[in-house]
């Protein structure tokens, strides 16, 4: 009596390393591989993502060219403490770069209580002590402020030029900020000495 042939069901190789992954049999040549991709991506997945979150929150909050108001009025936080507290202290015996550093932010704080000719006084004291792309954009402000134009424009360049000599100090956000105001105050300065001739 002739035999039965048995049928034999190959196991598909994928479904063989399935199950080795699932059961973590690392034994199969592929599965250390599959491991270490899910978890290379997972931590690109998390690095992306706190990068994105990060870049979120750092934003940072530009007052519009077109504003002439002082930064008190435009609700910036209150720091009335926080200048009664830098106007005591000494800093004649400080370190150049540690007097250059407290008028910078001492100047920044009185611009921000709309102090203006405080804040001009304490920032080109800082400018005296050396260059800084910061110091010379915050004093860009102030004389916009005050509506000098032409010195505001010229503290801008001083401080865009710093800027694309050392980008990384600065985002792309506030480089394209910064480069918006130089174009449209020069704009300004073209057309306020070429006015246009009136028809007769």
């Amino acid at each position: 009596m002739p035999k039965k042939k048995t049928s034999t069901t190959t196991t598909p190789k994928s479904f063989t390393l399935a199950k080795a992954v699932i059961s973590r049999d690392f034994s199969h040549p592929h599965t250390k591989f599959i491991y270490l991709f899910i978890i290379v991506s997972v931590f690109l997945g998390l690095i992306i993502y706190g990068t994105k979150s990060f870049l979120d929150n750092n934003e940072p909050q530009i007052t519009p060219v077109t504003s002439n108001k002082p930064d008190n009025e435009l609700k910036t936080p209150d720091v009335s403490g926080v200048v009664k507290e830098q106007e005591k202290l000494d800093v004649s015996s400080k370190s150049q770069q540690e007097q250059m550093a407290h008028y910078y932010s001492l100047g920044s704080n009185y611009l921000k209580n709309g102090q203006l000719v405080k804040a001009k006084e304490a920032l080109e004291k800082a400018a005296l002590l050396g260059e800084s792309a910061y110091t010379y954009s915050e004093l860009g402000r102030v004389y916009l402020l005050m509506g000098d134009k032409e010195i505001s424009l010229d503290f801008y360049k001083k401080s865009l030029t710093l800027h694309q000599k050392n980008p990384q100090g600065i985002s792309a956000a506030q480089m394209n900020y910064l480069k918006q105001i130089v174009y449209e105050l020069e704009l300004e300065k073209t057309r306020s000495a070429n006015p246009p001739e009136e028809e007769q």
